[in-house]
């Protein structure tokens, strides 16, 4: 049995306005998607996030995805990335230290590779429920998952669109 979604995990696309409306309602549509065969970045599901490039690290080009399906496009173009993400936030005035729903966060290791997640929804103290690509549960295939974080567990948070 295959655990999609973590103990604590909330989200309300329905309390959100456009363009985070479209992109949550998106995510979670998406949550249960494996990669097949396991370990492999690949299988159809997965390649519509990742194409034209095939077998990558797809956590950011899931975020990348969603934020696509908002009206007039993502703001940020495609990231295969959470490096890329952070310099086009820090490229736009976009890092926030704050979170809120729709925001991008990522992770980066000191070797370069990193992780993203779309903020979900908020979890007073101090948590957050994010929809993560490419997540990892001992066990199980990388899948799409929603997951529960303290909000220090991320190194940055991008602002895609809207107030900072």
């Amino acid at each position: 049995m295959s655990t999609f979604i973590d103990a604590g995990w909330r989200c309300t696309p329905s309390a959100y306005p456009e363009p985070v409306r479209t992109v949550l309602l998106t995510a979670c549509a998406e949550i249960g998607v494996c990669e097949v065969p396991p370990g492999s970045n690949a299988g159809a599901l997965v390649e519509r996030y990742t194409l034209p490039e095939k077998g990558i690290p797809w956590c950011a080009a899931f975020a990348s995805y969603c934020w696509a399906r908002v009206e007039g496009g993502s703001p940020f173009d495609r990231k295969f990335s959470a490096l890329k993400f952070i310099e086009w936030a820090r490229a736009n005035g976009r890092l926030v230290k704050v979170p809120q729903e729709g925001d991008i966060a990522c992770v980066l290791h000191a070797n370069g590779h990193g992780h993203v997640g779309i903020v979900a929804g908020l979890l007073p103290p101090d948590g957050i429920s994010t929809i993560e690509g490419n997540s990892k549960f001992p066990g199980e295939p990388d899948a799409v998952r929603g997951r529960v974080h303290r909000i220090k567990d991320w190194d940055f948070y991008v602002r895609p669109t809207g107030d900072l």
